[in-house]
């Protein structure tokens, strides 16, 4: 039970990025909704286009599974930038919240 509230505390160091956690978040969802789509994608280049020997159709599967990676890199890539800043300002406010008291003490403390 001490770690829910040491970990509700923590969390206090998250309310000044909450539109950017919102938005790493929806970032994150769109990467993986992005993963889902190229593994149906995938399914349907074998059904669709590998059997039947259709190679028009293969290179549209191609282009979109190709799209999709770039979809996703480019996802990840923001969340990965955003939660980056993230993780540095929390760390920064953290040592400012943690230093600041022990600044304003006497010298001779």
């Amino acid at each position: 039970m001490p770690y829910r509230a040491t970990f509700v505390r923590l969390l206090g160091f998250l309310r000044p990025y909450r539109v950017s956690l919102v938005v790493s978040i929806v970032l994150a969802v769109g990467s993986q909704a992005a993963q889902i789509a190229l593994i149906w994608v995938t399914g349907r280049v074998v059904d669709q286009a590998i059997r039947p020997r259709d190679t028009h159709e293969l290179w549209i599967f191609v282009w979109t599974i190709v799209g999709l990676g770039v979809v996703k890199a480019l996802l990840m890539t923001g969340r990965r930038l955003i939660s980056g800043r993230q993780a540095l300002g929390v760390e920064m406010d953290m040592r400012n919240g943690l230093y600041a008291p022990l600044v304003r003490l006497s010298f001779g403390f």
